[in-house]
């Protein structure tokens, strides 16, 4: 069940909620979602050298989903 004030969005048409300062990847990750990852550990600084865990996000270039926050506007499509 989502909370009244979660922020909404959309991960490959999936409906997620997110909290206000959850990234992408820790959203995806509590939904059962796997996105790709190597050097992102909670707790541990990721550099996103790998670039892995990219997501193609609408209207925006990709980005990396440990770093980029949940928005209302994000709808993002993960490449398989």
């Amino acid at each position: 069940m989502m909370k009244a004030d979660a922020i909404r969005f959309r991960l490959n048409g999936v409906e997620l909620a997110a909290d206000v300062g959850e990234t992408i990847i820790e959203v995806a990750q509590r939904s059962g979602i796997d996105i790709p990852h190597l050097c992102y550990t909670p707790g541990m600084r990721p550099d996103g050298n790998c670039r892995a865990c990219m997501v193609e996000i609408k209207g925006e270039r990709r980005q990396r989903t440990w770093k980029h926050r949940a928005s209302a506007s994000v709808r993002c499509t993960r490449r398989r």
